[in-house]
């Protein structure tokens, strides 16, 4: 099974969402719970130190961003994972911890990835 990261996808929907709601970089990072530098470096896709899980989560929920939509799979048993993880915070809100681990090690191979690209 492959799942990757996208995170240039989640810079693009990131600041699409900034930009419709009128916010600068300050106020969605106020909203979202978050520094400003952090917002910044998701935004500009900064892989060698992108945010941790926690403020990823916030950001991506500030700006009502699925992970479906930032994550990839070429496999139908990835695209099952990820169908089942945005299942799972629909229905709860909540994510287990062995899904937080799961997608915790997605972002850091992908991290990776970029860092050696």
């Amino acid at each position: 099974m492959n799942i990757a990261f996208n995170a240039f996808e989640l810079a693009s929907l990131v600041r699409a969402f900034r930009v419709a709601e009128g916010l600068s970089l300050d106020q969605l990072a106020t909203r979202a719970g978050v520094s400003k530098a952090t917002l910044s470096r998701i935004e500009n896709q900064n892989a060698k130190s992108g945010p941790d899980m926690i403020s990823l989560t916030l950001v991506m929920s500030a700006c009502n961003i699925d992970w479906k939509k930032v994550l990839t799979s070429d496999s139908e048993e990835g695209q099952a994972q990820i169908r089942d993880i945005d299942a799972q915070l629909r229905a709860s809100g909540t994510i287990s911890l062995e899904t937080l681990q799961a997608l915790e090690a997605i972002i850091r191979a992908s991290r990776s990835a970029t860092a050696t690209d």
